[in-house]
């Protein structure tokens, strides 16, 4: 008899099984042999190493950068539904057996993260314990209330998927991002110190969680975006891999959305020549593309945060460095407008690609390290250092663009 117990269960073996297809086209006994096994090893080797003398560098790292990595892991990941195409017409008259699979898919998940998220709080217990001091009732509160955050922010953050498109869907991503940042960093160390507030946090978290999980068992007119969805992040090795490989994989887009900015390609400099235009072409494809854009902005958002919640030596020193972050981390949008087959159809020359990729790095970095300056600035010397400092986050920025292209390959 065929039920829905059965349906999940096949499924989640048959994909196993594809994932381990996957990877063993990577990982074939050669690699295992000279690379993982002696890497495996090592790791342990160095791990029992750390309970006994963790890295010396520890000291100069305060703990609040450990609970912004633990906040970035949390809030990581997807939902996976399992479905397939044939369920359009398989599963369409039987809503039963989709509310049964979401229902098993949505344990499957959070017991997929709560297995995740032990391995990786066994890889920070030597710093947290050993150099940190914290005890084990504190790790326990800490490991408890990230697991519990992080399962409601995929929950919430995969209904606003199904909720919102478009504009919509990014700012509401970004103001969710922003807020649980923030509430992450000050109530992380704070509940793990006192177990009344722990006690209180997790039933309210338990609760918010139910909540969402139930109100995605029954959210309704997604079946096929569903079916679309798990069929890409079943790919998603697949696509990783190819990626390596040389080849472009990019998601379709609608031929009638519209971009938000620069719909009727205004020029942006006066002066024509080949280096503006090629700058031009990539400054457009950038704010023209809101997955680029978002991703821009969560980086900022988190440096800004990171920097809020630093003690006052460490912000000038990570405000130093930010530069040298983003614009390593936009040299992949550059790489993309470079590569595209309509650029490619120009001759263009070194020199040109040299000027504009420098404009291209000061236009695009200029506005988030504003606002990351403008916020350091403020905290330290109120209004006044607000002011004063944008003017000097520009000229760091701009000394610092010349660090920052020797990481980026020109083509």
């Amino acid at each position: 008899m065929i039920t829905t117990s059965k349906i999940f269960l096949n499924r989640v073996v048959s994909d196993v099984k594809f994932q381990y297809q996957v990877w063993r086209t990577v990982v074939d006994w050669t690699v295992a042999v000279y690379m993982v096994i002696p890497a495996i090893i090592f790791g342990v080797i160095q791990y029992r190493e750390w309970w006994v003398n963790p890295p010396d560098f520890l000291s100069l790292i305060p703990l609040t950068l450990f609970i912004n990595i633990i906040f970035l892991f949390s809030i990581k990941g997807t939902v996976r539904l399992f479905f397939d195409k044939g369920d359009q017409l398989f599963l369409w008259q039987k809503k039963n057996w989709i509310n049964g699979i979401i229902t098993y898919s949505l344990c499957y998940s959070i017991l997929i993260f709560f297995l995740m998220h032990i391995v990786f709080f066994l890889l920070l217990a030597p710093f947290l314990i050993v150099h940190y001091q914290l005890t084990v009732g504190q790790l326990f509160n800490l490991f408890s209330f990230s697991y519990l955050f992080g399962a409601c922010m995929k929950f919430a953050r995969h209904l606003v998927v199904l909720s919102y498109v478009g504009l919509k869907q990014k700012i509401v991503n970004w103001v969710t991002l922003v807020i649980s940042a923030l509430l992450f960093n000050y109530g992380a160390l704070f509940i793990s110190n006192y177990n009344i507030w722990f006690v209180v946090s997790s039933i309210l978290l338990l609760g918010i969680l139910i909540v969402l999980a139930f109100k995605r068992i029954h959210f309704k007119g997604v079946f096929y975006g569903d079916i679309e969805r798990e069929i890409y992040q079943k790919m998603k090795n697949v696509n990783f891999l190819l990626g390596f490989s040389g080849y472009d994989i990019k998601k379709p887009k609608s031929p009638r959305k519209r971009p938000l900015l620069f719909r009727s390609s205004n020029t942006l400099f006066k002066k024509r020549n080949a280096a503006n235009a090629l700058t031009e072409l990539c400054i457009k494809s950038v704010l023209r593309n809101s997955k680029h854009l978002l991703q821009y902005f969560q980086l900022v958002v988190l440096c800004t945060i990171i920097i809020y919640t630093f003690p006052l030596g460490w912000k000038w020193l990570l405000w130093l460095l930010v530069p040298f972050l983003i614009t390593s981390f936009i040299r992949y949008f550059w790489q993309e407008a470079v590569t595209s087959d309509f650029v490619k159809i120009f001759p263009w020359k070194d020199k040109d690609k040299i000027t504009a990729i420098k404009k291209f790095m000061f236009i695009i970095t200029l506005p988030g390290y504003l606002l990351i300056s403008f916020v350091l600035g403020f905290q330290v010397f109120s209004w006044t250092g607000s002011l004063l400092i944008l003017p000097i986050g520009g000229f760091v920025l701009y000394y610092s663009i010349g660090f920052g292209l020797k990481m980026i390959l020109l083509k």
